[in-house]
Protein backbone atom coordinates (compact mmCIF):
# COMPACT_ATOMS: atom_id res chain seq x y z
CA UNK A 1 0.00 0.00 0.00
CA UNK A 2 1.75 3.22 -1.28
CA UNK A 3 1.71 6.24 1.55
CA UNK A 4 -0.55 9.00 0.51
CA UNK A 5 1.17 12.20 -0.51
CA UNK A 6 1.00 15.33 1.92
CA UNK A 7 -1.23 17.81 2.19
CA UNK A 8 -0.19 20.78 -0.33
CA UNK A 9 0.91 23.18 2.78
CA UNK A 10 3.22 20.33 4.44
CA UNK A 11 5.07 19.46 1.26
CA UNK A 12 5.56 23.51 0.81
CA UNK A 13 6.73 23.30 4.15
CA UNK A 14 8.94 20.12 3.21
CA UNK A 15 10.27 22.08 0.30
CA UNK A 16 11.46 24.78 2.12
CA UNK A 17 13.27 22.45 4.86
CA UNK A 18 15.25 20.77 1.62
CA UNK A 19 16.08 24.14 0.11
CA UNK A 20 17.58 25.72 3.67
CA UNK A 21 19.45 22.66 3.89
CA UNK A 22 21.22 22.56 0.15
CA UNK A 23 21.97 25.86 2.07
CA UNK A 24 23.59 24.78 4.93
CA UNK A 25 25.60 22.19 2.29
CA UNK A 26 26.83 25.21 0.15
CA UNK A 27 27.61 26.82 3.59
CA UNK A 28 29.08 23.70 5.12
CA UNK A 29 31.62 24.20 1.58
CA UNK A 30 32.32 27.53 2.16
CA UNK A 31 33.59 26.81 5.46
CA UNK A 32 35.57 24.10 4.01
CA UNK A 33 37.68 26.33 1.71
CA UNK A 34 38.47 29.09 4.69
CA UNK A 35 41.23 27.72 6.36
CA UNK A 36 43.48 28.01 2.66
CA UNK A 37 42.07 31.39 1.96
CA UNK A 38 45.55 33.81 2.38
CA UNK A 39 43.83 37.38 2.51
CA UNK A 40 43.03 38.41 5.65
CA UNK A 41 40.02 40.70 5.05
CA UNK A 42 38.70 38.01 2.40
CA UNK A 43 38.99 35.40 4.66
CA UNK A 44 36.82 37.76 7.85
CA UNK A 45 34.37 38.82 5.20
CA UNK A 46 33.44 34.90 4.31
CA UNK A 47 34.07 33.59 7.69
CA UNK A 48 31.25 36.43 8.89
CA UNK A 49 29.18 35.35 5.66
CA UNK A 50 29.53 31.48 6.57
CA UNK A 51 28.47 32.41 10.35
CA UNK A 52 25.37 34.38 9.44
CA UNK A 53 24.10 31.70 6.50
CA UNK A 54 24.51 29.29 9.74
CA UNK A 55 22.66 30.85 12.19
CA UNK A 56 19.67 31.82 9.30
CA UNK A 57 19.17 28.07 8.53
CA UNK A 58 19.23 26.96 12.62
CA UNK A 59 17.26 29.68 13.33
CA UNK A 60 14.24 29.16 10.68
CA UNK A 61 14.33 25.28 10.46
CA UNK A 62 13.39 25.51 14.37
CA UNK A 63 10.20 26.55 12.56
CA UNK A 64 7.77 23.90 10.66
CA UNK A 65 6.76 27.43 8.15
CA UNK A 66 10.33 29.00 8.58
CA UNK A 67 9.60 31.80 10.73
CA UNK A 68 7.96 35.07 9.73
CA UNK A 69 11.06 36.98 9.26
CA UNK A 70 12.80 34.10 6.77
CA UNK A 71 12.08 35.82 3.40
CA UNK A 72 13.97 39.33 4.69
CA UNK A 73 16.59 36.96 6.01
CA UNK A 74 17.20 35.18 3.17
CA UNK A 75 16.86 38.53 1.01
CA UNK A 76 19.48 40.07 3.28
CA UNK A 77 22.11 36.85 2.81
CA UNK A 78 21.70 37.35 -0.64
CA UNK A 79 22.51 41.04 -0.51
CA UNK A 80 25.64 40.23 1.58
CA UNK A 81 26.46 37.27 -0.65
CA UNK A 82 27.22 39.44 -3.62
CA UNK A 83 28.85 41.53 -1.85
CA UNK A 84 32.04 38.41 -1.40
CA UNK A 85 33.97 39.35 -3.63
CA UNK A 86 36.28 36.60 -4.50
CA UNK A 87 39.23 37.52 -6.66
CA UNK A 88 40.63 34.85 -9.60
CA UNK A 89 43.49 34.60 -8.03
CA UNK A 90 45.61 35.38 -4.71
CA UNK A 91 48.22 38.05 -4.64
CA UNK A 92 50.84 35.36 -3.62
CA UNK A 93 49.43 31.89 -4.83
CA UNK A 94 47.95 32.81 -7.56
CA UNK A 95 45.26 30.06 -8.67
CA UNK A 96 44.67 28.16 -5.89
CA UNK A 97 41.84 25.51 -5.05
CA UNK A 98 40.90 27.14 -2.20
CA UNK A 99 39.64 30.25 -3.83
CA UNK A 100 38.14 28.48 -6.68
CA UNK A 101 36.28 26.42 -4.66
CA UNK A 102 35.61 29.93 -2.84
CA UNK A 103 33.74 30.91 -5.67
CA UNK A 104 31.87 27.58 -6.40
CA UNK A 105 30.66 27.77 -2.79
CA UNK A 106 29.33 31.69 -3.09
CA UNK A 107 27.71 30.31 -6.74
CA UNK A 108 25.92 27.40 -4.64
CA UNK A 109 24.96 29.77 -1.89
CA UNK A 110 23.54 32.41 -4.47
CA UNK A 111 21.60 29.73 -5.88
CA UNK A 112 20.23 28.24 -2.58
CA UNK A 113 18.94 31.38 -1.19
CA UNK A 114 17.32 31.77 -5.02
CA UNK A 115 15.86 28.37 -4.44
CA UNK A 116 14.77 29.24 -0.76
CA UNK A 117 13.04 32.38 -1.51
CA UNK A 118 10.80 30.69 -3.81
CA UNK A 119 10.22 28.11 -1.53
CA UNK A 120 9.14 31.12 0.82
CA UNK A 121 7.23 32.35 -1.42
CA UNK A 122 4.96 29.58 -1.83
CA UNK A 123 4.12 29.51 1.90
CA UNK A 124 3.17 33.73 1.32
CA UNK A 125 6.28 35.06 3.16
CA UNK A 126 7.91 37.61 0.65
CA UNK A 127 10.32 39.95 1.99
CA UNK A 128 8.75 43.40 2.86
CA UNK A 129 11.71 45.03 4.78
CA UNK A 130 15.26 42.92 3.38
CA UNK A 131 17.60 44.37 6.27
CA UNK A 132 21.20 43.27 5.42
CA UNK A 133 22.59 41.04 8.22
CA UNK A 134 24.10 42.84 11.21
CA UNK A 135 26.94 40.42 12.02
CA UNK A 136 28.07 40.55 7.89
CA UNK A 137 30.51 43.00 7.27
CA UNK A 138 29.12 45.31 3.50
CA UNK A 139 30.98 48.23 2.33
CA UNK A 140 28.57 50.44 0.46
CA UNK A 141 28.49 53.71 -1.49
CA UNK A 142 28.81 56.31 0.52
CA UNK A 143 28.87 60.39 -0.81
CA UNK A 144 28.76 61.24 -4.47
CA UNK A 145 25.52 58.68 -5.25
CA UNK A 146 22.58 60.48 -3.64
CA UNK A 147 20.99 61.69 -7.29
CA UNK A 148 21.88 57.93 -8.42
CA UNK A 149 20.20 56.44 -5.63
CA UNK A 150 17.20 58.23 -6.12
CA UNK A 151 16.40 57.72 -9.67
CA UNK A 152 17.11 53.87 -9.16
CA UNK A 153 14.24 54.32 -6.01
CA UNK A 154 12.00 56.13 -8.56
CA UNK A 155 12.42 53.40 -11.28
CA UNK A 156 11.27 50.97 -8.77
CA UNK A 157 8.44 52.94 -7.41
CA UNK A 158 7.34 52.60 -11.24
CA UNK A 159 7.49 48.92 -11.50
CA UNK A 160 5.43 48.30 -8.31
CA UNK A 161 2.99 50.63 -9.28
CA UNK A 162 2.60 49.08 -12.84
CA UNK A 163 2.20 45.67 -10.92
CA UNK A 164 -0.37 47.09 -8.90
CA UNK A 165 -1.98 48.05 -12.15
CA UNK A 166 -1.98 44.36 -13.49
CA UNK A 167 -3.54 43.32 -9.70
CA UNK A 168 -6.22 45.88 -10.53
CA UNK A 169 -6.72 44.37 -14.04
CA UNK A 170 -7.36 40.78 -12.94
CA UNK A 171 -10.40 42.00 -11.20
CA UNK A 172 -11.37 42.92 -14.08
CA UNK A 173 -14.12 41.34 -16.82
CA UNK A 174 -12.87 38.41 -18.48
CA UNK A 175 -13.80 37.05 -22.48
CA UNK A 176 -11.05 37.37 -24.76
CA UNK A 177 -10.04 34.77 -27.25
CA UNK A 178 -7.25 32.09 -26.05
CA UNK A 179 -4.07 33.34 -26.89
CA UNK A 180 -0.95 33.01 -24.91
CA UNK A 181 1.92 33.15 -27.07
CA UNK A 182 2.74 37.27 -26.57
CA UNK A 183 2.19 36.51 -23.02
CA UNK A 184 4.86 34.18 -22.66
CA UNK A 185 7.08 36.09 -24.85
CA UNK A 186 6.98 38.30 -22.02
CA UNK A 187 6.54 36.41 -19.82
CA UNK A 188 10.24 35.32 -21.02
CA UNK A 189 11.18 38.69 -21.84
CA UNK A 190 10.65 40.03 -17.90
CA UNK A 191 12.48 36.80 -16.54
CA UNK A 192 15.36 37.43 -18.05
CA UNK A 193 15.52 40.98 -16.92
CA UNK A 194 14.84 40.21 -13.66
CA UNK A 195 17.24 37.78 -13.43
CA UNK A 196 19.95 40.84 -14.79
CA UNK A 197 18.49 42.88 -12.52
CA UNK A 198 19.54 40.26 -9.21
CA UNK A 199 22.60 39.79 -11.38
CA UNK A 200 23.51 43.54 -10.76
CA UNK A 201 22.13 43.94 -6.98
CA UNK A 202 25.31 43.61 -5.99
CA UNK A 203 26.51 45.90 -3.33
CA UNK A 204 29.84 47.67 -4.73
CA UNK A 205 31.64 50.55 -2.80
CA UNK A 206 32.32 52.71 -6.24
CA UNK A 207 29.03 53.08 -7.92
CA UNK A 208 29.08 51.30 -10.50
CA UNK A 209 27.23 48.27 -9.78
CA UNK A 210 24.28 50.35 -9.01
CA UNK A 211 24.24 52.62 -12.26
CA UNK A 212 24.39 48.70 -13.86
CA UNK A 213 21.39 48.61 -11.65
CA UNK A 214 19.65 51.56 -12.33
CA UNK A 215 20.11 50.54 -16.27
CA UNK A 216 18.20 46.76 -16.03
CA UNK A 217 15.49 48.57 -14.00
CA UNK A 218 15.05 50.61 -15.87
CA UNK A 219 14.45 48.34 -18.87
CA UNK A 220 12.33 46.40 -16.08
CA UNK A 221 9.80 49.48 -15.79
CA UNK A 222 9.46 49.04 -19.59
CA UNK A 223 9.16 45.41 -20.14
CA UNK A 224 6.60 45.63 -16.96
CA UNK A 225 4.40 48.24 -18.66
CA UNK A 226 4.51 45.98 -21.82
CA UNK A 227 3.88 43.07 -19.83
CA UNK A 228 0.65 44.88 -17.58
CA UNK A 229 -0.89 45.80 -21.03
CA UNK A 230 -0.54 42.63 -22.32
CA UNK A 231 -2.26 40.55 -19.73
CA UNK A 232 -4.86 43.41 -19.69
CA UNK A 233 -5.63 42.40 -22.99
CA UNK A 234 -5.16 38.72 -23.01
CA UNK A 235 -6.32 38.03 -19.00
CA UNK A 236 -9.30 35.88 -19.52
CA UNK A 237 -7.46 33.65 -22.01
CA UNK A 238 -4.40 32.45 -20.43
CA UNK A 239 -4.26 29.09 -19.80
CA UNK A 240 -3.66 28.31 -16.22
CA UNK A 241 0.29 27.01 -17.23
CA UNK A 242 0.81 30.84 -18.13
CA UNK A 243 -1.31 32.33 -15.32
CA UNK A 244 0.81 30.54 -12.64
CA UNK A 245 3.94 31.35 -14.95
CA UNK A 246 2.56 35.27 -14.84
CA UNK A 247 2.05 35.23 -10.86
CA UNK A 248 5.72 34.09 -10.15
CA UNK A 249 6.92 36.45 -11.88
CA UNK A 250 5.10 39.35 -10.64
CA UNK A 251 6.45 37.94 -7.31
CA UNK A 252 9.91 37.67 -8.45
CA UNK A 253 9.93 41.38 -10.01
CA UNK A 254 7.99 42.45 -6.69
CA UNK A 255 11.09 40.96 -4.45
CA UNK A 256 13.63 42.35 -6.24
CA UNK A 257 12.20 45.71 -5.80
CA UNK A 258 11.32 45.48 -2.33
CA UNK A 259 15.24 43.61 -1.84
CA UNK A 260 16.50 46.69 -4.23
CA UNK A 261 14.95 49.42 -1.90
CA UNK A 262 15.94 48.22 1.27
CA UNK A 263 19.33 47.99 0.03
CA UNK A 264 18.77 51.51 -1.27
CA UNK A 265 17.63 52.87 2.09
CA UNK A 266 20.03 51.62 4.13
CA UNK A 267 22.64 52.78 1.69
CA UNK A 268 20.90 56.54 1.94
CA UNK A 269 21.24 56.39 5.35
CA UNK A 270 24.99 55.29 5.72
CA UNK A 271 25.56 57.91 2.99
CA UNK A 272 24.03 60.68 5.56
CA UNK A 273 25.76 59.46 8.46
CA UNK A 274 29.11 58.67 7.07
CA UNK A 275 29.43 60.06 3.94
CA UNK A 276 28.55 63.32 4.27
CA UNK A 277 30.70 66.39 4.50
CA UNK A 278 31.84 67.27 7.99
CA UNK A 279 30.69 70.62 9.19
CA UNK A 280 33.24 73.44 7.94
CA UNK A 281 33.11 74.80 11.19
CA UNK A 282 36.32 77.01 9.64
CA UNK A 283 34.36 78.83 6.90
CA UNK A 284 32.61 81.61 6.45
CA UNK A 285 30.53 80.46 4.18
CA UNK A 286 28.82 76.81 3.26
CA UNK A 287 26.34 75.59 1.00
CA UNK A 288 25.63 72.77 -1.53
CA UNK A 289 24.95 72.66 -5.16
CA UNK A 290 24.83 70.50 -8.37
CA UNK A 291 28.15 69.38 -7.81
CA UNK A 292 27.82 68.66 -3.89
CA UNK A 293 29.06 70.50 -0.70
CA UNK A 294 31.23 73.67 -0.85
CA UNK A 295 32.65 76.47 1.82
CA UNK A 296 34.52 79.22 1.93
CA UNK A 297 36.71 81.75 3.95
CA UNK A 298 38.08 84.92 3.41
CA UNK A 299 41.28 87.05 3.87
CA UNK A 300 41.73 90.44 4.16
CA UNK A 301 43.86 92.22 2.01
CA UNK A 302 46.30 95.26 2.52
CA UNK A 303 43.82 97.80 1.65
CA UNK A 304 40.81 96.40 4.04
CA UNK A 305 39.17 94.52 0.73
CA UNK A 306 38.06 90.59 1.45
CA UNK A 307 39.62 87.54 -0.46
CA UNK A 308 37.32 85.08 -0.60
CA UNK A 309 38.99 81.10 -1.27
CA UNK A 310 35.91 78.47 -2.23
CA UNK A 311 36.90 74.73 -1.53
CA UNK A 312 34.75 71.83 -2.68
CA UNK A 313 34.37 68.62 -1.20
CA UNK A 314 36.14 65.19 -2.21
CA UNK A 315 33.86 62.65 -0.80
CA UNK A 316 35.59 59.17 0.84
CA UNK A 317 36.14 56.25 -1.71
CA UNK A 318 38.50 54.72 -3.92
CA UNK A 319 39.76 54.74 -7.37
CA UNK A 320 42.27 53.14 -9.11
CA UNK A 321 45.16 55.23 -9.33
CA UNK A 322 47.29 55.61 -12.54
CA UNK A 323 46.92 54.82 -16.67
CA UNK A 324 45.97 51.74 -18.01
CA UNK A 325 48.99 50.23 -20.24
CA UNK A 326 46.76 50.56 -23.19
CA UNK A 327 46.17 54.71 -22.47
CA UNK A 328 47.64 56.63 -25.38
CA UNK A 329 50.30 58.72 -24.76
CA UNK A 330 50.87 56.42 -21.35
CA UNK A 331 54.39 56.58 -19.67
CA UNK A 332 55.72 54.13 -17.49
CA UNK A 333 56.34 56.57 -14.49
CA UNK A 334 52.13 55.89 -14.45
CA UNK A 335 52.09 52.60 -13.27
CA UNK A 336 51.55 50.05 -11.96
CA UNK A 337 47.40 50.82 -11.45
CA UNK A 338 46.63 50.09 -7.61
CA UNK A 339 43.34 51.39 -5.51
CA UNK A 340 43.60 53.87 -3.16
CA UNK A 341 41.22 54.14 -0.65
CA UNK A 342 40.44 57.24 1.15
CA UNK A 343 38.53 56.65 4.88
CA UNK A 344 37.55 59.79 5.07
CA UNK A 345 36.60 62.79 2.45
CA UNK A 346 38.89 66.22 2.45
CA UNK A 347 38.36 69.65 1.01
CA UNK A 348 40.27 71.11 -2.05
CA UNK A 349 40.50 74.54 -3.27
CA UNK A 350 37.94 75.34 -5.96
CA UNK A 351 40.72 76.58 -8.25
CA UNK A 352 44.20 76.78 -8.46
CA UNK A 353 44.96 79.73 -6.00
CA UNK A 354 44.75 82.92 -7.76
CA UNK A 355 47.20 85.57 -7.55
CA UNK A 356 44.57 88.21 -5.59
CA UNK A 357 44.63 86.09 -2.95
CA UNK A 358 48.49 85.04 -2.84
CA UNK A 359 49.00 88.93 -2.28
CA UNK A 360 46.22 89.18 0.47
CA UNK A 361 48.48 86.64 2.35
CA UNK A 362 52.23 87.08 1.13
CA UNK A 363 52.08 90.71 0.31
CA UNK A 364 53.83 90.31 -3.43
CA UNK A 365 52.83 88.79 -6.65
CA UNK A 366 55.99 87.11 -8.04
CA UNK A 367 53.32 86.24 -11.41
CA UNK A 368 55.24 87.27 -14.62
CA UNK A 369 51.86 87.21 -16.66
CA UNK A 370 49.53 89.87 -14.70
CA UNK A 371 46.07 89.72 -13.30
CA UNK A 372 44.04 89.37 -9.88
CA UNK A 373 41.80 86.48 -11.03
CA UNK A 374 44.90 84.59 -12.84
CA UNK A 375 46.44 81.81 -11.11
CA UNK A 376 49.74 82.62 -9.47
CA UNK A 377 52.74 80.89 -11.07
CA UNK A 378 56.54 81.65 -10.58
CA UNK A 379 56.40 80.11 -7.65
CA UNK A 380 58.39 76.94 -6.27
CA UNK A 381 57.32 74.42 -4.25
CA UNK A 382 59.21 76.01 -0.87
CA UNK A 383 57.11 79.30 -1.59
CA UNK A 384 54.10 77.37 -1.88
CA UNK A 385 54.68 76.02 1.47
CA UNK A 386 55.70 79.35 3.02
CA UNK A 387 51.92 80.50 1.66
CA UNK A 388 50.75 77.66 3.55
CA UNK A 389 52.45 78.04 6.83
CA UNK A 390 51.53 81.92 6.32
CA UNK A 391 48.03 81.48 5.86
CA UNK A 392 47.48 78.77 8.47
CA UNK A 393 48.89 81.18 10.97
CA UNK A 394 46.65 83.96 9.83
CA UNK A 395 43.18 81.70 10.08
CA UNK A 396 43.76 78.97 12.98
CA UNK A 397 41.54 75.74 12.52
CA UNK A 398 42.00 75.78 8.49
CA UNK A 399 44.83 73.97 8.21
CA UNK A 400 45.77 73.61 4.79
CA UNK A 401 48.74 71.59 2.75
CA UNK A 402 49.51 70.64 -0.27
CA UNK A 403 47.26 68.09 -1.61
CA UNK A 404 48.88 64.65 -1.96
CA UNK A 405 49.64 62.69 -5.45
CA UNK A 406 46.88 60.56 -4.56
CA UNK A 407 44.33 63.27 -3.58
CA UNK A 408 45.30 65.30 -6.42
CA UNK A 409 44.69 62.26 -9.10
CA UNK A 410 41.34 60.98 -6.93
CA UNK A 411 39.98 65.10 -7.14
CA UNK A 412 40.69 65.23 -10.91
CA UNK A 413 39.40 62.30 -11.52
CA UNK A 414 36.07 62.62 -9.48
CA UNK A 415 34.51 59.56 -9.94
CA UNK A 416 35.55 58.62 -13.55
CA UNK A 417 38.18 56.41 -15.28
CA UNK A 418 39.14 57.89 -18.79
CA UNK A 419 42.37 59.45 -19.73
CA UNK A 420 40.31 63.17 -19.28
CA UNK A 421 37.57 63.86 -16.32
CA UNK A 422 35.74 65.03 -19.44
CA UNK A 423 36.11 61.58 -21.30
CA UNK A 424 38.76 59.89 -23.69
CA UNK A 425 39.46 63.23 -25.59
CA UNK A 426 39.41 67.13 -24.79
CA UNK A 427 38.85 70.39 -26.96
CA UNK A 428 40.36 73.55 -25.77
CA UNK A 429 36.97 74.33 -24.87
CA UNK A 430 37.39 72.54 -21.68
CA UNK A 431 40.97 72.54 -21.45
CA UNK A 432 43.81 75.37 -21.83
CA UNK A 433 46.68 73.97 -23.68
CA UNK A 434 48.74 74.20 -26.29
CA UNK A 435 48.26 77.75 -26.02
CA UNK A 436 50.08 81.28 -25.31
CA UNK A 437 49.19 82.36 -22.09
CA UNK A 438 47.14 81.21 -18.83
CA UNK A 439 43.57 81.59 -18.08
CA UNK A 440 40.99 83.46 -15.59
CA UNK A 441 40.75 79.96 -12.74
CA UNK A 442 36.97 79.09 -12.59
CA UNK A 443 36.92 80.58 -16.05
CA UNK A 444 36.14 76.69 -18.11
CA UNK A 445 33.95 74.29 -17.14
CA UNK A 446 34.27 72.51 -13.88
CA UNK A 447 34.54 68.33 -13.14
CA UNK A 448 32.06 66.36 -11.46
CA UNK A 449 32.69 67.85 -8.50
CA UNK A 450 33.09 71.48 -9.32
CA UNK A 451 36.54 71.57 -9.49
CA UNK A 452 38.16 73.93 -12.09
CA UNK A 453 40.73 73.72 -14.82
CA UNK A 454 42.48 70.25 -12.85
CA UNK A 455 43.46 70.14 -16.54
CA UNK A 456 45.67 71.94 -17.87
CA UNK A 457 46.33 76.00 -17.41
CA UNK A 458 49.02 75.86 -14.88
CA UNK A 459 51.01 73.16 -13.00
CA UNK A 460 50.07 72.11 -9.53
CA UNK A 461 53.00 70.93 -7.09
CA UNK A 462 52.09 68.54 -4.67
CA UNK A 463 53.44 67.34 -1.41
CA UNK A 464 54.96 64.09 -2.65
CA UNK A 465 58.94 63.91 -3.40
CA UNK A 466 59.00 62.37 -6.86
CA UNK A 467 59.49 58.50 -7.39
CA UNK A 468 59.65 56.42 -10.85
CA UNK A 469 57.00 54.46 -10.43
CA UNK A 470 53.79 53.51 -7.96
CA UNK A 471 55.74 50.51 -6.54
CA UNK A 472 55.52 50.52 -2.87
CA UNK A 473 53.00 53.32 -3.06
CA UNK A 474 50.71 53.93 -0.03
CA UNK A 475 47.18 52.79 -0.43
CA UNK A 476 45.68 55.06 1.82
CA UNK A 477 45.87 58.54 0.01
CA UNK A 478 48.44 60.18 1.89
CA UNK A 479 51.52 61.67 0.72
CA UNK A 480 54.39 58.98 -0.35
CA UNK A 481 57.10 61.03 1.62
CA UNK A 482 59.64 57.66 2.39
CA UNK A 483 62.16 57.97 -0.29
CA UNK A 484 62.13 59.62 -3.71
CA UNK A 485 64.41 62.14 -5.20
CA UNK A 486 64.76 65.86 -4.19
CA UNK A 487 62.27 66.88 -6.61
CA UNK A 488 58.87 67.07 -6.16
CA UNK A 489 55.70 66.08 -8.22
CA UNK A 490 53.66 68.16 -10.38
CA UNK A 491 50.58 67.41 -11.71
CA UNK A 492 47.69 68.53 -14.13
CA UNK A 493 49.87 70.06 -17.13
CA UNK A 494 49.76 73.27 -18.25
CA UNK A 495 48.68 76.41 -20.98
CA UNK A 496 51.97 75.80 -23.09
CA UNK A 497 52.03 71.83 -22.77
CA UNK A 498 50.29 69.03 -25.46
CA UNK A 499 47.17 67.03 -24.54
CA UNK A 500 49.32 64.09 -23.52
CA UNK A 501 50.65 66.19 -20.48
CA UNK A 502 47.40 67.19 -19.33
CA UNK A 503 46.00 64.13 -18.75
CA UNK A 504 44.75 62.93 -15.25
CA UNK A 505 47.12 60.23 -14.93
CA UNK A 506 50.19 62.22 -16.12
CA UNK A 507 52.71 63.26 -13.57
CA UNK A 508 55.43 65.63 -13.72
CA UNK A 509 58.11 66.95 -11.55
CA UNK A 510 60.81 69.31 -10.66
CA UNK A 511 63.38 70.43 -8.29
CA UNK A 512 61.49 72.44 -5.53
CA UNK A 513 63.08 75.25 -5.73
CA UNK A 514 62.22 76.21 -9.57
CA UNK A 515 59.94 78.88 -10.58
CA UNK A 516 58.28 78.43 -13.91
CA UNK A 517 55.48 81.11 -15.89
CA UNK A 518 53.35 77.50 -16.11
CA UNK A 519 53.83 75.91 -12.56
CA UNK A 520 51.17 77.02 -9.72
CA UNK A 521 49.45 75.29 -6.95
CA UNK A 522 46.20 74.47 -5.23
CA UNK A 523 45.91 73.48 -1.54
CA UNK A 524 43.89 70.88 0.48
CA UNK A 525 42.31 71.03 3.77
CA UNK A 526 44.18 68.08 6.72
CA UNK A 527 41.00 67.09 8.62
Amino acid sequence: MSASAPPPGRQREQDLAERLAELQAATDDLRGALPFVNNPALHTHAASLAAGAAKLVAAHLESPAGGPDLANDLAGLMSATRALRVPAQDDDLGRTPSLQRLRSAKGLIVAALGDALDAAGALGLHPHQAPLPQDVPVELPRAGNEGLLNGIAGRLDAVVRKLDALDAAKAGPAGFPQQSGLVEYYVGAMRLEIDLARLHLTIATDGSDFSALARAIEVMTDLTGDFVATVRAWVARVSPTLALLAEGTRRQVRRVAAGARAVLAWTARRTRREGAAPEAAWADEAGEDQFGRWASFSVTAADGSQVRQRLRWCPPGRFIMGSPEDEEGRYDTEGPRHEVVFARGFWLFETACRQELWQAVMGDNPSSMKGKLLPVTDVSWKDAMRFVERLNAAKPGLRLALPSEAQWEYACRAGTDTAYSFGPVISRKLVNFGGKATVSVGSLPPNRWGLHEMHGNVWEWCADPWHDNYNGAPADGSAWIDGGAASRVVRGGSWSGVARSVRAAYRGRDVHGNRFDFVGFRCARVQ
